[in-house]
């Protein structure tokens, strides 16, 4: 299965001229968005965007995110490297920018940071 939803990725991301794809919706309808043309590699190590436009507000406001993330494709694991959060869903109101301490954490299967991991790590 998850093979074929990253087969219908690249499919449909193949014809699309945007920068920002949408590899996924959540049963509540949240949409999340990956920057495929700026991507930076190093070896096995992928440094990539990634954006979440919410359904609804969160409790605190925010109606988007952008997250800014190091994944090592070799060794399945990722760590957080800048969140933003914003009050509108284009991403243009920021809220806040955190730069976590973060020591990182193995990818876990059958996830959607899995399914994400995959498409990015193909690039």
């Amino acid at each position: 299965m998850k093979k074929l939803m990253t087969i219908i990725f690249f499919a449909v991301s193949a014809s699309a001229m945007a920068e920002w794809i949408k590899w996924s919706e959540s049963p509540n309808g949240d949409e999340s968005f990956v920057n495929m043309e700026q991507i930076i590699v190093q070896g096995y190590i992928r440094i990539f965007t990634d954006r979440k436009k919410y359904h609804k507000p969160t409790k605190s406001g925010e109606q988007s995110v952008e997250n800014r993330y190091e994944l090592d494709c070799h060794n399945q694991f990722y760590k957080v490297l800048q969140v933003s959060g914003f009050t509108d869903d284009s991403w243009k109101t920021l809220k806040f920018m955190l730069d976590p301490e973060d020591d990182g954490r193995p990818i876990r299967p059958d996830t959607a940071v899995e399914l994400l991991a995959d498409i990015i790590c193909q690039n």
